[in-house]
């Protein structure tokens, strides 16, 4: 005899089980959308050079001058990694897709 009540409910739990195992308990990551005007004022902040910013940009390019002299492919790679060139990109995009050319000159 059969002592369970629910068979779909088991076969259900089963499958999950077998989910989480393969899948580690990983579950997507859903961010809620940003409002615009939020958005706009990030872009404007990341289009700002900063002291950071270009100090990091000489790191970046003394490492590669380093690199290049001494024909070292990682330092290359290094320096890349360094160089803050992705908030001025993002912002560059940004400022494409809603038509800020002040925004883009800047």
């Amino acid at each position: 005899m059969n002592n369970n009540k629910n068979p779909i409910k088991n076969i259900r739990d089963a499958s999950t089980s077998k989910w989480s195992k393969v899948t580690a308990g990983w579950k997507p990551y859903i961010e809620h959308p940003i409002p615009l005007e939020d958005l706009d004022e990030i872009m404007v902040g990341a289009s700002i050079p900063s002291f950071g910013f270009y100090f990091m940009l000489l790191l970046s390019a003394v490492i590669a001058t380093f690199g290049l002299l001494s024909n070292s492919a990682p330092a290359i790679i290094g320096a890349m990694i360094i160089a803050p060139l992705m908030a001025p990109i993002v912002s560059l995009a940004y400022s494409i897709d809603i038509f800020d050319w002040k925004l883009a000159r800047r």
